[in-house]
């Protein structure tokens, strides 16, 4: 069974990597059919870029060597496309994805990914300050995936965000609750109670 825990962790670093450069170079993505998860694999991780058909500035991806990318669809089988870095144009990258045969994918896999995406799209809300937005999609998660203590991570780390420092305990106490391994949470859950007991009067 494939862990959630490390894999998020991974890509929560993984995303700095679109903060970095900037290049005029777009890769233009598709997929027969549409709506394949398009992925930057590395030697030992992946980044989602998006789903196809997507136009994708040269930002992240590498720029001096060849980098492979993956497509994921649901029902079909994943690709890998090695790709040569260009300057300066437009590349695309099309691909047929061929069918799966019945009973020839991990369904624990499928959902792995999906949940990734998913924290990958919230992610982004944050980092854009759309709390209402990332708050309605870890709702929305939380349906799906109740016993997954990110969600609750997420969610407490919004409310940390927007100052509600007694529902970023409640929400972090879930986490902890579901994951009693989570070090790094027990530390920030001991730093929130130390800045409000200073606070009292």
């Amino acid at each position: 069974m494939v862990k959630l825990g490390g894999r998020l962790s991974v890509l929560v670093s993984l995303l700095l990597l679109a903060l970095l450069g900037a290049c005029t170079t777009t890769y233009r993505f598709s997929s027969t059919p549409d709506g394949a998860a398009v992925y930057h694999k590395t030697p030992t991780d992946r980044v989602l870029l998006g789903q196809t058909p997507i136009d994708y500035a040269k930002t992240a991806l590498p720029s001096d060597a060849p980098f492979v990318i993956e497509f994921d669809h649901d029902g079909y089988e994943p690709k890998d496309i090695a790709v040569t870095p260009t300057d300066n144009s437009l590349t695309t990258v099309a691909v047929q994805l061929k069918p799966l045969e019945p009973g020839g994918r991990d369904t624990g896999l499928i959902r792995v990914r999906r949940v990734l995406g998913d924290v990958f799209k919230i992610q982004e809300l944050i980092y854009g300050k759309h709390y209402v937005e990332a708050l309605s999609m870890l709702k929305d998660l939380e349906a799906a995936e109740g016993k997954l203590a990110e969600v609750f991570v997420l969610r407490g780390s919004v409310y940390a965000l927007l100052g509600d420092q007694e529902q970023t305990r409640r929400e972090w106490q879930r986490a902890l609750t579901l994951d009693p391994t989570l070090e790094e949470l027990k530390v920030r859950m001991a730093q929130l109670q130390g800045s409000t007991e200073a606070k009292k009067p």
